[in-house]
């Protein structure tokens, strides 16, 4: 059986995505489509605008056999580590044989090449001169939209890994467009829509059975009053371990949270130069889901396992075939033969996402979701 990987966020899933799947499916045709989907936070440091069992529905009905959570410890992370997470589960299916991704390169020769160039840039010097990391990587000529796809690239050598990077063009709007002009736009601009009652914009941009469950929501109150209590309760010096914060930016953090009478502001008081808007927001869920820096390097070592949010019917092969090679959970009773700390941060994110947005986001009761 030979599968094809994509690590998505489908937040939310829009026309490009499924234009991504179904060129996947006509260039590689793979026995089976597999997605590592970020859970209920995702890279950019918020909530999803659904919960992953709603997301990960979605790409079973764009063409996915299989999807797998992708821990939040690597999921709310820099683009190394959120790469690296997602290429280290598909690694250990001996079944994965590509690795399919967006870029707007759309050359992977020239990819690779980026890649290589990486390993030999120093990125810290870069850091420490205040630049941030997506500018750390991003030459004049080369979009800084195809970090992502040189970071998979990169995880793939670091890992000796058996798989084989693809890519497919990005059409239409870049990744973090806010414009409508195109036939396909980004998720930023849907996600904008979405929070200004754009219905018509999220209606033409997306599959049916996507804008049908989306609805305007703002998370941001419920989760500054939560980033908050985290923050307040722990104290200035037990953030200082929290995971991606350094250099004194743990006081900031503490005094911003003081002071701060919104999630915004919260943001506003704690960014620097060296430490952009989406950067403080992945700090700040990390603090709230208890993640330090000894657990996300721990992490990179594993256990890895396979937490199934949603399955093809009539595909139950394709859990067989990756039960060979990692722990699978798929239901309920798994948790009792299985157990770690990364496991332990998905279940509480949970938890937190379903009080944030009021919606029934439960790992326990929600059983195989077969779409």
């Amino acid at each position: 059986m030979r599968f094809c990987a994509i690590i998505c966020e489908y937040n939310p899933l829009h026309l490009g995505h499924a234009y991504h799947i179904r060129r996947t499916l006509e260039e590689l045709k793979p026995d089976v489509l597999v997605c590592v989907m970020s859970g209920n936070f995702v890279q950019r440091g918020e909530p999803a605008v659904k919960g992953k069992f709603t997301r990960a529905a979605w790409a079973i009905k764009a063409g996915a056999d299989v999807v797998l959570e992708l821990p939040a410890v690597f999921a709310c992370a820099p683009a190394e580590n959120f790469a690296l997470g997602a290429v280290s589960i598909l690694s250990r299916i001996r079944a994965v044989k590509h690795l399919s991704f967006g870029s707007e390169s759309g050359d992977i020769d020239r990819l690779r090449e980026y890649s290589e160039k990486l390993r030999n840039k120093d990125i810290k010097e870069t850091l420490k001169e205040g630049e941030s990391y997506a500018s750390s990587f991003a030459d004049a000529d080369f979009l800084s939209n195809n970090i992502l796809a040189v970071e998979y690239i990169r995880a793939i050598d670091r890992l000796s890994s058996h798989i084989t990077p693809f890519t497919v063009k990005r059409m239409g709007s870049d990744y973090n467009s806010l414009s409508k002009g195109e036939a396909y736009c980004s998720a930023s601009f849907l996600r904008k829509a979405l929070s200004e009652g754009d219905f018509d914009a999220v209606k033409k941009h997306t599959p049916q059975y996507v804008w049908r469950e989306l609805k305007q929501a703002s998370f941001d109150e419920a989760l500054f009053a939560m980033a908050c209590h985290a923050i307040l309760t722990r104290g200035p010096k037990a953030l200082e371990g929290a995971a991606y914060v350094s250099e004194g930016l743990h006081n900031r953090i503490y005094r911003a949270a003081r002071e701060s009478l919104s999630f915004a502001e919260l943001v506003e008081k704690i960014r620097t130069k060296r430490y952009p808007s989406s950067k403080v927001r992945r700090i700040l869920i990390n603090i709230l889901l208890g993640v330090d820096k000894e657990l996300v390097e721990s992490a990179k070592g594993g256990p890895f396992y396979a937490r199934v949010l949603a399955l093809k019917k009539g595909r139950e092969d394709v859990l067989a075939e990756i039960k060979k090679d990692l722990p699978l959970i798929a239901r309920s009773e798994d948790y009792r033969n299985f157990s770690c700390p990364a496991l332990e941060v998905d279940i509480l994110s949970s938890h937190i996402y379903s009080k944030i947005s009021r919606e029934k986001v439960n790992d326990f009761s929600a059983g195989l979701v077969k779409v």
